[in-house]
């Protein structure tokens, strides 16, 4: 097939941007990861319109940011998936995959999503890319260290590939709950601490409405400017035009779950970026 004789010839490209990030996630590169997009989406034809302005609005900040592109089409076919992947790549972005996804290209990913709610953490297949754990909605934090405690646990024992050397939590975060507050994120990096494990997490910008998903932005920007550096970077849920739908009747709207418009979700990337500016004056 085309697309898998063409894997190998992106291939440096794919390895450049995992070393980036895990660059990114050790703190050797004192950026934050950004992970960008929709996740899964039925509209694909509108991902490479959004991707092209998103890879706009992230070489603008690729100082400060380390901005990863989240879509992938809502497909079984493997060639799509890697053809969609290659298209995202060459808009100038890094990619994301998500385990156990259909529509996932984990060939071409720089980072990769896992779900700790599985009843076998770390039996996903063998990845390159970093991978980020995502906690349940509201963070049941307790549960999701010890899963992944049990995972660097298995991943010493089985030699597990590099990317699983970065693995870390991804805190969700849900209505009406302040688990992405400074006392929410400083118990769960202190809690990754006592486990052993690195202290380092991203936060979801999730929520019901743009509203909720501005001020979670709001709150990880004030965290990151304020010298915390535990938190490495954020997932943004984003795409053409804010909200969610169920089948995609509109275009550029998300069906995976609710989504930033791409106008808030550059406001958030500027917002992350002063951030990191405003911690690197911290740290002189």
């Amino acid at each position: 097939m085309v697309f898998s004789a063409t894997v190998p010839l992106v291939a440096p490209v794919v390895r450049s941007h995992r070393a980036a990030v895990r660059a990114v996630l050790d703190r050797l590169d004192d950026r934050l990861l950004v992970v960008v997009g929709p996740g899964l989406v039925q509209d694909a034809a509108a991902v490479p319109d959004y991707a092209a302005q998103l890879a706009e609005a992230a070489a603008r900040h690729a100082g400060q940011l380390l901005v990863v592109l989240d879509a992938q089409p809502d497909t079984a076919d493997g060639g799509s998936a890697q053809g969609f992947a290659l298209d995202v790549l060459r808009a100038g972005l890094p990619v994301a995959a998500r385990t156990g996804s259909p529509g996932g290209a984990p060939a071409l990913a720089a980072y990769a999503f896992a779900d700790l709610r599985s009843a076998d953490v770390g039996a996903e297949p063998r990845l390159a890319a970093p991978v980020g754990y995502e906690t349940r909605a509201g963070g049941d934090v307790v549960a999701a260290v010890e899963a992944l405690r049990q995972h660097a646990a298995r991943r010493a024992l089985l030699d597990r590939a590099d990317g699983d050397r970065c693995a870390h939590l991804v805190l969700r975060t849900e209505p009406h709950h302040p688990d992405h507050d400074p006392a929410a994120t400083g118990a769960a990096l202190a809690r990754l601490g006592a486990a052993g494990l690195p202290r380092r997490l991203l936060v979801a910008v999730s929520g019901h409405d743009p509203g909720r998903q501005r001020r979670v932005a709001a709150s990880v920007a004030r965290q990151v400017g304020d010298g915390r550096r535990g938190i490495v970077g954020a997932v943004v849920p984003s795409f053409l035009h804010a909200g969610h739908q169920r089948t995609a009747a509109r275009r550029g709207v998300a069906t995976a779950g609710p989504c930033l418009g791409l106008p808030d979700t550059v406001s958030v990337l500027d917002a992350l970026a002063v951030a990191v500016e405003r911690r690197r004056l911290r740290d002189r």
